[in-house]
């Protein structure tokens, strides 16, 4: 049996194991990784109140692109480091075309959109990212399709949309 858990869990997992050793008279392991930290050394997680469930029964796939789509410039380039299998060349050239127009937001998509397509949604991987699309890259003075203003209310029906001048 193997437990595994951040590294600020040690002294929990260890326990764990003790007591799997004494209850089940087998063998445990424990394995802990470094903590995912912001660059402002914040960490992720529960606590924190920024922790994100990769399960597509706690967290739809719009919630999690959301919240991957919003990373903050100092901390995209190390996620896509982590968490994509991009190679650090690709990631560098991604870097400075991000850092060129960081309007665009290049990076943060390209993350959002990976993760999204690793954990295989059930749901259509094109809708977050189109839908988000709409509503970041799009000037809304100039919507006069209504297909654009269905398929906004269509994907975004549990949000409360604010548009301010």
């Amino acid at each position: 049996m193997l437990q595994i858990g951040g590294s600020d869990q040690w002294g929990n997992i260890t326990s764990g194991t003790d007591l799997i050793h004494k209850v089940l008279g087998k063998g445990a392991y424990a394995l802990t990784l470094p903590l995912l930290l912001t660059s402002a050394g914040k960490k992720f997680g529960k606590s924190e109140g920024n922790a994100i469930w990769i399960d597509a029964k706690k967290t739809n796939p719009r919630d999690l692109f959301q919240f991957l789509y919003n990373t903050p410039d100092s901390d995209v380039i190390d996620l896509l480091k982590k968490f994509t299998f991009y190679s650090i060349e690709k990631i560098n050239e991604i870097e400075k075309e991000h850092m060129k127009e960081p309007e665009k937001r290049i990076a943060q998509k390209l993350l959002a959109q990976t993760i999204v397509e690793m954990l295989n949604y059930e749901e259509s991987k094109d809708k977050p990212v189109s839908s988000l699309q709409i509503f970041f890259e799009t000037n809304f003075e100039q919507i006069v399709y209504k297909e654009k203003i269905f398929f906004i209310i269509k994907n975004f029906y549990r949000e409360h949309i604010i548009l301010s001048n």
